[in-house]
């Protein structure tokens, strides 16, 4: 129940988008194509408009804009060798398998709202940013599972489905850098202070990973993905009047948290 409401919000997001930087509602059957082209528009990006979900490791295009947003430097050192590539992309496949399995809503929502899943050498396992909605990042070591793959995957569509929602009713009222003393807020994955959006954004990824590694059969990694969610959500609610929007606040009030730790 939990990830079709979550897909249907996505998906409601991505049409509002698209109307909303178009001024047309997406013809049956283009929708992914016309969302990812609306994206690319506004933000001066060349992400691919096409159904299926893309895996990239050295599209010039791609790594210009990387860079461009100060995700990697102009260095081969991001690169993966190309005796690397075919197994990277092996595993994605079956992670994406594998998530379908679990959930199918979800993998047909990752498939709906994320256009490339760009394979990058670079600090952090893996990561998205709100100027490249549509765009997955993964950083995979030998020692990654296909679970881990899988885990990945789905905690980065989270943080992209928050930017959806960012970008079409607002939520935050402060930039994402923005973190003084006072906007500090414990998050839910690291579990040490980081500012309000960046906690924001953790409760979600920990609650939807939460939910899907249970369903996974999981139970020892959702409950450690639990184990922040109360003093995280405690925290925003405080810091709610100034530094989220009404759209914000109820997105937060609408949590079933007891709901969501006891599943765990």
């Amino acid at each position: 129940l939990y990830a079709s409401r979550a897909a249907a919000d996505t998906h409601t997001g991505a049409v509002t988008a698209i109307a909303a930087i178009t001024g047309c509602v997406p013809e049956t059957g283009l929708h992914k194509e016309t969302y990812i082209s609306a994206l690319n528009a506004v933000q001066n990006t060349s992400l691919v408009c096409q159904a299926q979900l893309a895996v990239s490791f050295d599209n010039p295009q791609l790594l210009d804009e990387l860079c461009r947003e100060g995700l990697i430097a102009f260095s081969p050192q991001h690169l993966f060798a190309p005796s690397e590539q075919p197994y990277i992309a092996s595993r994605i496949g079956d992670a994406l398998s594998l998530i379908k399995a679990v959930d199918e809503d979800l993998h047909d929502a990752i498939h709906d709202m994320i256009s490339t899943i760009a394979c990058v050498r670079r600090e952090g396992s893996s990561g998205t940013v709100s100027s490249m909605i549509g765009l997955i990042w993964l950083n995979p070591d030998a020692s990654w599972t296909v679970l881990d793959f899988a885990e990945n995957i789905v905690h980065e569509f989270i943080h992209n489905t928050i930017f959806l929602a960012d970008l079409v009713q607002k939520i935050f009222v402060t930039p994402h850098w923005y973190a003084p003393q006072e906007a500090l807020v414990v998050s839910a994955i690291k579990q040490y202070p980081r500012g309000v959006n960046i906690a924001f954004h953790s409760l979600f990824v920990a609650i939807g990973l939460a939910i899907f590694m249970n369903k996974a059969r999981q139970s020892a990694r959702a409950l450690e993905l639990t184990s922040g969610l109360v003093e995280t959500s405690g925290g925003l609610k405080e810091k709610a009047a100034v530094y989220l929007s009404a759209f914000g606040s109820r997105m937060l009030d609408q949590i079933g948290l007891n709901e969501h730790v006891a599943a765990a």
